[in-house]
């Protein structure tokens, strides 16, 4: 199906599931019984809104009810997986609006934005039943819609896009996607809100680095709403070295116990940020783990020492970066990305 197809059908108010960037998505000129007709397919709950694909994001100008430069910060993540949910004009596409705001995406795929610079902002929404697992093929849209709607053929991306609500100068996740929340942070330099943390360290052997940052972490972050683990390159199964507790206990933390784990995918699935104690350590995510190399960043201003197989000066002195790291670079920073 040629991109003059889909406009030609969108133009004759017909639905079009779609490959894009993110996952498979419906599409449709915005019309209040196109809106009907998404909702009735989806057997969407109307409390659930659907979004808009726009060409240009310069046409927020004419739809939100506040200063167009304050996005320019988050203007860099477009085109891209990430959702802005915008408080707008009550006359802008009033049917979709809930609580006087819309989402709005400029997807980046070639053909998604030929169609877009044609037709203008589309709805857009997932391609799935709500609740339902969404498609990523246009094999498994068939099998959930049938000839219900008209279908491009190909796959899309796996990730869901990354939903942030403006609201007074603050953005609020909403949802978890394929920019990580903490990127958009450091990147944008913008305020952003989570309602929890998951964080990981990463450390070559998960034997003294990691687990000394996750021990002194988890009494100097107590009372957030952060959750911990530690991770390393090599393979698990050794414990915990009893020098790195002892330097933990020393510096008046709570020491823990366990046995060493190799960083996962699940692992990254789960996080919403890695640090790691070695730059080598970004690189072999990088290479092994690319989906989630946004996640990683480096712990301190430059490499943690390893102090494997040194003595207790030494694991003295790294266990004091580690907890100077954490008050100093990291408490405040995860304590304003928290509501």
């Amino acid at each position: 199906m040629t991109e003059e197809d889909i406009v030609r059908l969108l133009n004759d108010g017909e639905i079009v599931a779609v490959p894009t960037d993110t996952v498979f998505g419906l599409i449709a000129i915005p019309t209040e019984k196109n809106a009907e007709k998404i909702f009735n397919l989806k057997k969407r709950p109307s409390e659930k809104p659907l979004g808009i694909f726009l060409p240009l994001s310069n046409h927020l100008k004419d739809y939100i009810t506040f200063d167009y430069l304050r996005l320019k910060p988050l203007l860099k993540f477009w085109p891209g997986p990430l959702t802005l949910v915008l408080p707008v004009k009550e006359d802008v596409f009033p049917f979709i609006q809930k609580n006087g705001k819309i989402g709005f995406r400029i997807p980046d795929t070639e053909l998604l934005l030929k169609i877009l610079e044609i037709t203008g902002p589309l709805i857009q929404t997932s391609a799935n039943v709500s609740g339902e697992k969404i498609p990523v093929t246009s094999k498994e849209v068939r099998n959930i819609f049938g000839d219900s709607v008209y279908i491009v053929e190909g796959v899309s991306g796996e990730l869901a896009s990354t939903v942030l609500e403006y609201e007074n100068g603050t953005y609020y996740v909403l949802r978890k996607g394929a920019i990580p929340p903490v990127k958009i942070k450091i990147e944008a330099q913008v305020d952003i809100k989570m309602d929890s943390l998951n964080l990981i360290f990463m450390c070559t052997g998960n034997t003294e680095r990691s687990p000394m940052a996750e021990a002194m972490a988890r009494d100097i972050f107590k009372g957030l709403k952060v959750n911990i683990r530690s991770r390393g390159v090599m393979f698990g199964g050794a414990p915990f070295s009893k020098m790195a507790q002892e330097t933990v206990k020393e510096l008046g933390y709570t020491p823990i116990e366990g046995k060493s784990r190799q960083i996962s995918e699940d692992d990254l699935i789960w996080a919403d940020m890695v640090l790691v104690m070695e730059k080598r350590h970004i690189d072999y995510i990088k290479e092994e783990f690319p989906a989630f190399s946004d996640k990683v960043f480096l712990f301190g201003d430059d490499d943690i020492p390893d102090p494997v197989g040194l003595g207790k000066k030494t694991h003295e002195l790294v266990g004091k970066i580690i907890e100077i790291t954490l008050k100093n670079r990291w408490l405040d920073f995860i304590k304003s990305l928290l509501k």
